[in-house]
Formats: C-alpha cells, structure tokens, sequence
C-alpha cells in the first residue's frame, strides 16, 4: 500500500513539474461560461508554429520587448474577445486549445513595469499581471562585444539592473537598433574576411531578446560597403531596416526576423574629391516614409524619401544655419515629441577640437566659426526641412551628444569650463568667492544639460566624470556611458574606467581603460540603448 501511495505521489510531482502543453488552433472557440486566466507564460520572440503544439524552449518567466505571450485559461478567444494591456488594446495573434489565447507584447514597453492583462468577452471580463523586463545594451568596439544588463526583479530596489551581464561577440561593435515588432535588436559588426577591392565586409547580426538565459545572437548575415556603419534606424512596426556609411543608405528587408537581407542602396552626395563627407546619423521623420542624415563637414541635412523603402530617393540638403568656414555641428536626434520635426546639436565638434581648442582662450581666433554650443530644431514643411533659431547652452560648453525624451525636452553630454570665474577673477571677498565656486565647478566638468524647446537651460548633472551617450524610457532613470575618473589610494595613480550610471542609484563597471581615449578626437563614444 506505501508503495502505491509513494507511485502516486511521485506521479502527481512529475506532473506538476511538466510545463502545460500549448496547442495552437485556427479558430476561435464558443465559450459557455465567463473568461478565465490561470496564467500567462512566454515564448520567447522569434517565430512560433502557426498550428499545432508550441514550443515552450525559451520559456523562463521573464516578458520582454517584442516577446510572445501565451494566455492560458477558458473562454478567452471567442470572436468578441478584446484584450488590453493597461487599458491599451492588444491585437490577438491566435486562439489556443481549451480556450487561451496568443499575443505579444508591446515593442515600446514601460520600465519594470507590471501591466494590468485584461480580457473582455460578451461573458465577462478576467485580469491578469504581466511584468516586464527590460535590457540596457552598450556597443563596445575596443572590447569586439555588445553588453547586455537585464533589469532586476521589482523587489530588488537597490539594484536596477543585475551586474552580471551578457555578451555578444562582434569585431568592432558599431551601431544597432530595435527590431520593428520588438523582441529582436539588429547589430552591426565588421568582419574578418578580406577586402574586395575597394568594398570590405561588415555583419548584420540578429540578437534574439527574448532567449531563455538572456540574449543570443541567432544568425549573421555579411554584406558590403565602402565605409563602417555609422548610424541605424528602424520603422517601428514596418519590416525595413536603413544602415548609414558615410558614402551610402543600405537597406535591409526585416520581414524575417532572423532572415534579414539587402534590398536597396543609395549613394549620398560627395562633396569633392578632396573632402570626404561626414554622415553621422539617420533619423526617421512622420510614419517613417521621410529620413533625414547629418553631413558634418558641410552642416547640411539631406532629407530622404523613403516611400519606395527599396529604392529611396534624395529630395535635398538643408542647412543648419549660415554658411560657416569649417564644420560646427555635432549629431542629430529625431524629436519624440513631434514625428516631423528633428534637432542638430551644434558646436566645437570632434573633428575639430584640437585645432580650435585654443581658439577658446584666444583674443584673435584664427577660425571664424561660432564655437558657442546650441540646439538647432528643424521642421518638415512641403518636402523641405524648415531651421529655427538657435538654442544656446552656457559659454565654455565643448558639447558630446544629445538625446531627446518623449517630454520634448533634450539633453546634452559635454564637458564644461568656467572661463568667466577665472578670467574675470577680482581681489575682493566677491572675486575670491567667485573663483573658487568655479574652481569647483570646473573640478565637476562633466555636465548633462536640459534645454526645453523653450530654450530653458539647466544643469541636470554635474560630474568630475565626463558622460556620453544618453538614454532612458517610460518609467526610467537617466542611464548614460561615461569615463570614470579612478583614484588609487594604494598605488598613487589615477585611471579612468568605462562605465554606465543609473542616474544616482547605480554605477555598473565595464573596463578600465588608456588615458589616450580621453584624448580628441573621438572616434565613437560607447552607445547606451534601454529596450
């Protein structure tokens, strides 16, 4: 009889301890009673079975971007059934046997976020929690690799990502984005293979998100190109992707997530055969049919037409503003609050800081260009990008990059140094309280300024660390690369270090690094991404 029992309970662990078998079906399923959710389990993101039994491989309990959520209980997908996520509606991608249901969640999700999943039929209404995870993703070319941080369970609020983080080998990591549905980023890397003739090979990578154990690169495909990336875009929930060089627009089709391919090029416009063109960055403009490139050297921005995704078409080049002797604009960002409209950060750039550096300090500067930092914004106006005026950042501001949140604000990384305090230093309790507030000031160089479209400035970091590439979500911290400043007590020395701060609530290590990185110009600075 022990026996019996002990055959029993045995069997009924081993059940419980097996997942739930998942079963796709065509249709939706009459429902005879009000709907219920037992519970919800992910699928991973890339492609599942469009019937029959679904696999549950990459299943590990954590949502992500993109990913694909399995619905299991009764009565749920009749062909009334309405689902929401935070009273947002959900499209319902297929039924399940017994009565669930599939969909998947939002590409743009909140951070940490646990969401209300609510499904509604002519028999009732049944609700859910659905907590997302979120990865912060930094490209390091010096190391060949991307880093990839998930966020920490909500319970752990001193920690908001785990430190260990995950890698995904790429030679001289370059830029990448998110997939158009989510679930998948599409990363840039050069190759080992040699140069054919003037063309070298370079990679486009497929990282899977959502993989049980965290991100996975899921195939590589190569293709060629004068120049390295530059800079990528993708429509959100469109199926093209547009890869920028400094020579040509490369356009892969991402209808297979996992399958991508080159479809179209275009060439960009060279300026003369003794000066090579700048293209630093790619934004897309409205429903993603119009894009716009930054040319450095010339201060323009060519605005695309990317109606016919395969074969876009250059419809002209704007300036930023006056024509100017040498090159003064630095990138530029789409502006999140309003689809048709883009902003150019502008000021003593990279290229051409040790040249003009000294013209800081200098009575008679050799270079007329206005070296005085601003944000420019310009519109989409009948097929025409339309400047406004300047916003200027304080005087002394050797701006990096920009960033702008969905608020319409926009942020500037640069290093600061008050001039005034010690130029205009007096002998007098005032002077002396002046210069040493700037000593001090300039000690924390490293700032992060906010500019309202209004052209309110204000300083929202001040760091003896310089930091770079800016980021943050709904719901999220500002997260930013930044060189660290280290002090050893021990060996009297002082280095510098790569990492990534969480605002004031998180500090994560990279590497530590050469002096001669902080040495201009700067060839790429360590972009940061939070999915």
């Amino acid at each position: 009889m022990k026996q019996l029992m002990l055959i029993v309970l045995f069997a009924v662990l081993l059940s419980a301890c097996q997942a739930t078998r998942l079963v796709r079906v065509p249709n939706t399923i009459a429902a005879d009673g009000p709907p219920e959710i037992r519970k919800i389990v992910d699928l991973g993101s890339l492609n599942i079975n469009p019937s029959g039994e679904l696999s549950q491989i990459e299943t590990d309990g954590s949502f992500v971007s993109g990913e694909w959520a399995a619905v299991v209980g009764k009565g749920l997908c009749t062909d009334r059934s309405r689902v929401f996520l935070d009273n947002v509606p959900v499209t319902i991608e297929g039924c399940m046997e017994g009565g669930g249901l599939l969909i998947r969640v939002p590409r743009d999700v909140r951070f940490r976020h646990t969401y209300k999943a609510r499904v509604e039929t002519p028999l009732g209404t049944t609700d859910h929690p659905l907590t997302v995870a979120n990865f912060l993703i930094m490209a390091d070319p010096r190391e060949n690799q991307f880093v990839f941080w998930k966020s920490s369970e909500e319970k752990e609020k001193e920690l908001v990502f785990n430190e260990k983080a995950s890698f995904v080998k790429s030679l001289l990591a370059g830029p990448y984005a998110l997939g158009p549905i989510g679930g998948t980023v599409y990363v840039t890397a050069s190759s080992d293979k040699p140069k054919a003739g003037d063309l070298s090979f370079f990679e486009l990578k497929t990282v899977h998100l959502g993989a049980k154990g965290g991100p996975k690169e899921v195939s590589t495909m190569d293709f060629q190109a004068k120049y390295e990336p530059v800079s990528l875009a993708i429509v959100p929930g469109g199926k093209y992707g547009f890869l920028l060089t400094s020579s040509e627009l490369i356009v892969f089709d991402l209808s297979e997530s996992d399958h991508p391919k080159v479809v179209g090029r275009q060439e960009l416009p060279q300026l003369s055969k003794d000066a090579a063109p700048i293209y630093s960055n790619i934004v897309l403009l409205g429903d993603g049919t119009k894009g716009a490139v930054l040319e450095e050297r010339s201060n323009q921005v060519y605005l695309l037409d990317l109606s016919k995704s395969a074969t876009p078409a250059i419809l002209g080049a704007f300036p930023v503003g006056p024509a100017q002797k040498s090159s003064y604009t630095i990138g530029l960002v789409a502006d999140r609050k309003n689809s048709n409209a883009l902003w150019v950060l502008t000021g003593l750039n990279a290229y051409q800081v040790r040249q003009r550096l000294s013209n800081l300090w200098s009575k008679k500067a050799s270079d007329t260009t206005p070296t005085r930092a601003s944000l420019v914004r310009m519109e989409l106006k009948d097929n025409a990008l339309v400047a406004g005026d300047p916003l200027n950042l304080p005087d002394g501001v050797l701006p990096f990059g920009l960033f702008a949140e969905k608020s319409g604000d926009v942020l500037v990384s640069s290093v600061a140094f008050e001039k005034e305090a010690f130029a205009k230093a007096e002998l007098s309790v005032k002077g002396v309280s002046k210069l040493l507030k700037g000593m001090f000031d300039s000690l924390f160089a490293g700032r992060i300024y906010r500019v309202t479209p209004q052209g309110d400035v204000k300083a929202e970091v001040k760091s003896i660390n310089l930091p770079l590439s800016m980021t943050n979500i709904e719901d999220s911290p500002l997260i930013y690369s930044t060189y660290r400043i280290t002090i050893s007590s021990l060996a009297s020395s002082v280095g510098v270090q790569l990492a990534v701060d969480v605002s004031e609530q998180q500090s994560l290590e990279v590497r530590d690094m050469n002096w001669t990185t902080l040495i201009p110009p700067y060839k790429f600075f360590q972009e940061v991404a939070v999915y």
